[in-house]
């Protein structure tokens, strides 16, 4: 009757999977997810889903040759900051530090001067609105590009991350083709303001 079902159900599908249930009167109810194997996905059909340790240079098709900046990621979660220092290790150029809390983040955007923050929503302590918040009453920081990346999907968030002020708003599961879009076009906005 929540909307986890709803959310479980959109991030399994975005990668390719099947969420079902099987549920007996008194006795309770059964989910499970099946999803496929790596080795089952053409790329060809998802070029999103190419691992980076095949084929680097085709995988990361930064748009900017010359492109060089820091990145800030402020995100709580290890598994997904592995993955952006994996994104962000193979795009020459470019180099991140990160902050597990929005305040943290906060200190480091001002002390670090980055070229781009990605910044994820749900923070522990401060959220990443009230963090974009600060970011962008301060001086030192308001004109430093904000991507959203969040695990909340659905219309209403979008809604509300187009209008809070971010750069962009993307959404988890990670997309390689997105971020490295998104991180280009905001390097790119950077050297004309």
């Amino acid at each position: 009757t929540g909307i986890g079902l709803t959310i479980t159900r959109r991030l399994v599908e975005l990668m390719n999977g099947r969420i079902d249930f099987e549920s007996t009167i008194g006795a309770g109810t059964t989910f499970w997810i099946d999803m496929p194997i790596a080795s089952q996905i053409d790329p060809a059909t998802h070029p999103d889903t190419t691992d980076p340790g095949e084929n680097p240079s085709q995988a990361f098709q930064f748009e900017d040759k010359k492109a060089r900046g820091r990145i800030l990621y402020i995100e709580d979660n290890p598994t997904n900051l592995r993955l952006m220092e994996q994104i962000v290790d193979r795009i020459p150029g470019l180099a991140i530090i990160s902050a597990h809390t929005g305040e943290l983040g906060v200190e480091l955007a001002k002390t670090e001067q980055p070229d781009v923050i990605v910044l994820d929503i749900n923070l522990p302590g401060m959220d990443g609105y009230a963090t974009l918040n600060l970011l962008k009453k301060d001086e030192a920081t308001r004109l430093i590009p904000v991507i959203a990346l969040s695990a909340n999907v659905m219309p209403n968030d979008l809604i509300r991350g187009q209008f809070a002020g971010f750069f962009t708003y993307l959404t988890k599961p990670i997309r390689v083709d997105e971020i490295v879009t998104s991180l280009s076009e905001a390097l790119k906005s950077t050297e004309t303001s």
